[in-house]
């Protein structure tokens, strides 16, 4: 059976396309001397726009089943609007939108340098035990953004609940599942990484 798609529907799957490349790049304008690509928009007031960039770091190897094992490092900023446009919203993640911002802000702050893998390539780990650094997984903002940046909801969830223990060592050691199965989770109480790891 021929499936057919419109001529707008064929548009619209391209741009979604070029939007999703976007998403793990920056594109420089060299004419306007500035940079576009999505970030999460964690809040704003008059002047400013806040700027939460989840930076995904490459560990030192990889898992058995090939993919990279990676951490997470959380950075918040304040960029000034009369210098920065926020364009439209990313159409499949939620709370990311198009900025276009300076080359000279971006070289400047560190903070805005994006570092992200493609999902069909990454597995998360975690090495940081900081209850600080754990606290980013029940900000329900961060969620969503993690969200976002495709991060297993499973692990999200597992975090929050070993922050729990950090901060609370008489939280149950055990999760209860949709199903009424428990299931013992993710422990960060010792650091988690790749098992069967090779070296790159």
């Amino acid at each position: 059976m021929e499936i057919l798609i419109t001529e707008n529907q064929l548009k619209k799957i391209v741009e979604n396309q070029e939007k999703d490349n976007l998403f793990y790049s920056t594109e420089y304008n060299p004419e306007t001397k500035k940079l576009r690509s999505y970030y999460y928009l964690y809040g704003e007031n008059p002047d400013s726009y806040q700027i939460l960039n989840i930076k995904e770091i490459p560990g030192k190897g990889v898992w058995a089943n090939g993919k990279a094992s990676y951490t997470l490092l959380f950075d918040k900023i304040f960029v000034p609007k009369k210098f920065v446009n926020k364009l439209d919203e990313h159409p499949t993640k939620k709370g990311y939108f198009e900025f276009e911002l300076p080359y000279w802000l971006y070289k400047n702050e560190k903070a805005l340098n994006l570092k992200r893998i493609p999902t069909d390539f990454k597995k998360f780990s975690n090495y940081n035990l900081d209850p600080s650094y754990m606290k980013n997984y029940t900000d329900p903002k961060v969620v969503e953004a993690l969200i976002g940046l495709d991060t297993d909801e499973d692990l999200i969830r597992i975090a929050q609940i070993n922050y729990d223990r950090i901060v609370n060592p008489q939280t149950p050691k055990q999760i209860e599942t949709p199903n009424d199965n428990t299931q013992s989770f993710w422990n960060f109480s010792k650091k988690s990484g790749p098992e069967h790891l090779s070296n790159q």
